[in-house]
């Protein structure tokens, strides 16, 4: 069964991303940061007859990350992708049941697919370094809106615009039901 997510399913869910944190970063910080009351972030999932979360399905603003074991609904996850009124303009393709959720999806074909690999790093190997003395590291804050836009007005794939209320994603022209970008991140 296919449902949004609420605050109850909150430990199933994180315990099922949790299974690779790793290629899970997205919806779990999403989750951490937005939870489950944000007009830009929503999420789904599919449970199994004894309750289980076994599918998760997340969409930031026009991006999408799935994630979930073997015998999650992936043709209705993919349904919920293909029937949402946003057009999607990315898919982050690491779902772990399945090799991919493309061949499920109905509405969209992939344009372009990058693979990327993971680095793996053993805590005990990892050592931070502080920044150099001459760097400011802070968040930005409202009033860097202008500088941002013109760092980020010609940024290739991750070229950003002001709209509205504030910053979006911009991967390209829209209109045609078709995925912009898709990610599938590997080890």
């Amino acid at each position: 069964m296919i449902r949004p997510l609420e605050e109850a399913d909150r430990p199933g869910a994180v315990t099922l991303l949790r299974r690779d944190a790793a290629l899970n970063l997205y919806p779990l910080g999403n989750m951490a940061s937005l939870g489950f009351d944000s007009e830009i972030c929503q999420f789904w999932g599919d449970f199994g007859a004894d309750g289980r979360v076994r599918g998760v399905l997340n969409r930031y603003m026009t991006g999408w990350v799935i994630y979930g074991l073997p015998d999650a609904d992936w043709p209705a996850l993919a349904a919920v992708i293909d029937d949402h009124p946003l057009l999607a303009e990315r898919l982050q393709d690491n779902p772990g049941g399945v090799d991919s959720i493309l061949p499920y999806l109905r509405r969209y074909r992939a344009q372009r697919i990058e693979a990327e690999t993971l680095m793996a790093l053993d805590e005990a190997d990892f050592r931070a370094q502080p920044p150099s003395q001459d760097a400011v590291v802070r968040r930005a804050a409202e009033g860097d809106l202008a500088d941002l836009l013109v760092f980020y007005a010609d940024a290739g794939d991750m070229t950003r615009s002001e709209t509205g209320c504030g910053v979006h994603w911009k991967m390209g022209a829209s209109g045609s039901p078709k995925w912009m970008g898709s990610s599938r991140p590997r080890r």
